[in-house]
C-alpha cells in the first residue's frame, strides 16, 4: 500500500496531522522462493546431472557404433528438446531444475563437443558482444547477437556436412577403378550429398536454428543485420542467415511439395538413398505420414517465434505449447504414422511428458496462487519428469545395443562353425 499523508505544517491550521490524501495498493509480486539453496544440495544436483549427461552420451555412442536404431536417438533428442528450452520463457525456473537443464541441454543442442569454440579461435569475440542479451536466452546458451556464435558447434557442424563428404569423394576417386570399397564409399557420400544429409540436419537442429535466426532478426540494431561490417566475421555470420533463413522458412514448403509429387517413389530404394532421411521410421504407404515432420518443423518454428517475440506475453506462449502438443498428439493417435510400434509409442511418450513438464512450468508462473509455498514441490517434480523421460530412453537405447551386440555375435560364431565344416558335398 502506497500513501500520500498531509502533516500539520505543510497547510495551513486545522488539517489533520493524519489525512490520508492518496492511496493506492500495489498487488503482491509472486515469485520462486528465492531462499539461499543450500551449496551443497545444489552441487550434488549438478552432479547428478552431469553424470546422466555423460552416461547417456555413451549410450548413444555405443547405439551408433553397434548399429542401433538411429530413430531412437533422434526421439530422445527430440524430446529433451523441447523441455530443455522451456526456460526460455518468461517464467523464473527454480534453482534445482535450472541447473539440471543447464547440464543436459548439451546435448539438445548438440555442444557436447564444444566445437563452437572453434569459432571463436577462428573468428575472436566482437566487442561488447551479449551486453544487453535476454537475461534467459543467455542463460540457456544463446549469448551472442550473432546467428553464427549461437549455432556454436551446429555451425562447425553444418560445414563439416558440406566439405567431409567431398573430400572423401575425392581423396577414393583415383582408387574407384581398383577398389570394390572405394566404390561403395563414393556412391553412398554421392547419394547423400543429394538431400538425405542436409535434410536430417535440418531436421535435428530446426529449434536452434529457429531460436538463432530469430534473434538475429531481434539484435539486428546491435548486430548489423545482413549489412554489418565487411570483416570476416560479419560476411560470414550474415552468408550464414542468408543461408538458413530461407531454408527454415521456405524450404519447408519447397520439401513438401516435392515428397507429395514423389509419393510414388517413397518405397525406391535409391529414391530412399537420396532423400529419405526425413521418414525414418514413418510409414511409407500414405501421404499422411508427412505430416510429422511438417509438423515437426513449424512447431520450433513457433516455439522460437513466440519465445523471443512475445516475451511479456507468458499465457500466449503457454497456449501455443499447449496447442502443438495437443496438435502432436491427436496426429500420433489419429495417423499412427511410424511403421514400428515402438517408435509410435516413444513419440506419444515424449508428447506426454511434453504436456506435463508445461503444465509443471505453468506452476512456476503467477498461475498458482499459492508459488511461495509450493516451488520446491513442482521443483522436484519438473525433476522427476525430466528424469523418467531420460531413463525410459536410455534404457531402450541400451537394450537395443545388446540385442544388436548379440547378433552380431551369433551372425560371427554362425559363419565361423560354416568355415571349420569346410563346404559341403
Amino acid at each position: 500500500m502506497i500513501q500520500v499523508q498531509a502533516k500539520f505544517s505543510d497547510f495551513e491550521p486545522g488539517w489533520l496531522e493524519d489525512l490520508v490524501l492518496a492511496s493506492k495498493k500495489i498487488p503482491a509480486q509472486k515469485r520462486a522462493p528465492t531462499s539461499v539453496v543450500p551449496a551443497a544440495q545444489l552441487e550434488s544436483t549438478k552432479a547428478a546431472a552431469s553424470s546422466a549427461k555423460q552416461g547417456t552420451v555413451v549410450v548413444m555412442a555405443t547405439n551408433i557404433l553397434t548399429s542401433g536404431a538411429m530413430a531412437q536417438i533422434w526421439g530422445m533428442i527430440n524430446g529433451m528438446q523441447i523441455y530443455c528450452n522451456l526456460p526460455l520463457f518468461k517464467v523464473l525456473f527454480p534453482s534445482y531444475t535450472s541447473s539440471a537443464i543447464g547440464e543436459v541441454v548439451e546435448i539438445s543442442s548438440f555442444e557436447v563437443i564444444p566445437l563452437g569454440d572453434l569459432l571463436t579461435l577462428v573468428f575472436g569475440e566482437p566487442e561488447g558482444d551479449g551486453d544487453e542479451a535476454i537475461p534467459d536466452f543467455y542463460d540457456n546458451g544463446y549469448e551472442s547477437y550473432y546467428i553464427i556464435i549461437n549455432l556454436g558447434g551446429l555451425a562447425v557442424i553444418f560445414v563439416m556436412t558440406i566439405t567431409i563428404p567431398l573430400l572423401i569423394i575425392l581423396f577414393l576417386s583415383p582408387l574407384k577403378s581398383r577398389s570394390k570399397y572405394a566404390q561403395n564409399k563414393i556412391k553412398t557420400m554421392t547419394n547423400a550429398m543429394h538431400g538425405n544429409m542436409m535434410i536430417r540436419y535440418v531436421i535435428e537442429a530446426g529449434l536452434d536454428i529457429s531460436i538463432s535466426v530469430s534473434l538475429q532478426v531481434y539484435y539486428a540494431d546491435l548486430n548489423g543485420g545482413l549489412f554489418g561490417s565487411s570483416s570476416a566475421f560479419d560476411v560470414t555470420n550474415s552468408l550464414m542467415t542468408v543461408i538458413f533463413g530461407p531454408v527454415v522458412l521456405i524450404g519447408i514448403v519447397v520439401l513438401g511439395f516435392f515428397y507429395v509429387k514423389t509419393f510414388n517413389r517413397w518405397s525406391d530404394e535409391d529414391y530412399d538413398n537420396k532423400y529419405g532421411a526425413v521418414f525414418e521410421g514413418l510409414r511409407k504407404d500414405t501421404k499422411a505420414a508427412l505430416f510429422y515432420p511438417l509438423i515437426f518443423m513449424v512447431r520450433r518454428i513457433a516455439f522460437s517465434i513466440v519465445a523471443i517475440f512475445t516475451l511479456e506475453h507468458l499465457f500466449l506462449q503457454i497456449w501455443c505449447l499447449f496447442i502443438f502438443s495437443t496438435l502432436q498428439l491427436v496426429f500420433l493417435f489419429a495417423v499412427k504414422p511410424f511403421d514400428i510400434p515402438l517408435m509410435q509409442g516413444l513419440e506419444v511418450f515424449n508428447e506426454l511428458c511434453s504436456v506435463i513438464l508445461i503444465y509443471v512450468m505453468m506452476c512456476f508462473s503467477d498461475a498458482n496462487n499459492d508459488l511461495e509455498y509450493t516451488a520446491n514441490y513442482y521443483d522436484f517434480a519438473f525433476l522427476f519428469g525430466m528424469a523418467v523421460n531420460l531413463i525410459v530412453h536410455v534404457y531402450l537405447l541400451v537394450k537395443d545395443s545388446v540385442l544388436s551386440i548379440k547378433d552380431k555375435i551369433k551372425a560371427r560364431c554362425f559363419k565361423t562353425k560354416a568355415v571349420a565344416k569346410g563346404p559341403l558335398i
